[in-house]
């Protein structure tokens, strides 16, 4: 494990130059004024403050990413991806993740996870305190191949410890654009580079087909049901996208139904108990009557595009 090493006081906790002599001299309600704002935002929503908040505190950090020297070594994926596309909140998450083009060290991801945390911004309440980040590799069996940084943020007296998963060498395709990011009490908004949603399709489905009857992940066939129903895709494009993410990572491309695809697969024991269990977890508001409406579903979009790939030249 990595950790970056306490640094001075006016580096860690500045969101503005000078961060720590202005931070004694701010008004001290300021903090509070954001966070009864989102309680309000939260009631608004009829979402759990603790995920308002969240989510909240991952778009500041977005944002002093979109104003860092490293803004292009970053691409936005996973759910807080989906939000971006979703008129509203798709589902829940615990943590961001990232595709990087920097080093996977885990030392040198401490480094660029701090100086992000350090990133000078207009006064939003927050403060990354880059002394507490921790990093990792993620063990390919839990998620994918990557790092795992985690360091705490602070909103007036409330801390959270934040979870960012960044994964490396993946296959874009087409390459990442430029968006802003939502914002959820009228702050600047981020300007970063996101996925395109042919690409975490294609990510997804790879995920199913590599991990086959073991697979846990049952957000990813939520996830591309969501996608596919939302139409936020290009048929060939998605196709092209699947190829290029299977030869990246070595997965061969089946002709066939794989088994992730299949009845057997969610007529496993437990199928229907880890459907409502991510079900909870994700605070969804629209669950498929059972396991293998959801299957049935998914594999009807996702099996005519791998067959495509397939025989693609």
């Amino acid at each position: 494990m990595a950790l970056c090493e306490d640094l001075p006081r006016s580096e860690c906790d500045a969101s503005v130059p000078g961060g720590s002599w202005l931070k004694a001299k701010e008004p001290r309600d300021r903090s509070a004024s954001v966070r009864a704002r989102l309680l309000n935002l939260a009631r608004d929503r009829g979402e759990d403050f603790q995920i308002t908040l969240r989510n909240y505190l991952f778009e500041r950090f977005l944002y002093r990413l979109s104003r860092s020297e490293l803004r292009e070594r970053f691409v936005l994926k996973g759910a807080m991806l989906l939000r971006l596309w979703a008129d509203q909140p798709y589902r829940a998450t615990v943590d961001l993740d990232l595709l990087s083009r920097g080093n996977p060290d885990p030392d040198s991801v401490a480094r660029d996870i701090a100086a992000i945390c350090r990133t000078g911004v207009p006064d939003d309440a927050v403060v990354f305190d880059a002394s507490t980040i921790s990093v990792e590799p993620i063990r390919a069996q839990e998620e994918y191949s990557g790092v795992r940084a985690m360091f705490d943020a602070r909103l007036g007296t409330i801390r959270e410890r934040l979870q960012v998963d960044i994964g490396f060498g993946d296959a874009l395709w087409p390459h990442a654009e430029e968006m802003a990011y939502p914002v959820a009490l009228g702050d600047p908004s981020p300007l970063i580079r996101v996925y395109s949603p042919e690409t975490v399709i294609a990510e997804k489905l790879e995920a199913i087909v590599s991990l086959g009857i073991r697979n846990s992940r049952i957000k990813d066939f939520f996830d591309i049901d969501y996608l596919a129903r939302s139409g936020r895709f290009d048929r060939a494009v998605l196709v092209e996208a699947v190829c290029r993410t299977f030869t990246r990572r070595g997965t061969p491309i089946p002709p066939e139904p794989p088994i992730g695809l299949t009845p057997e697969f969610w007529s496993q024991p437990g199928r229907e108990a880890q459907i409502r269990a991510f079900a909870r977890r994700a605070r969804l508001e629209t669950t498929p009557e059972s396991a293998e409406e959801l299957g049935q579903r998914v594999a009807e979009f996702a099996i005519p595009i791998l067959k495509a790939a397939s025989e693609a030249p």
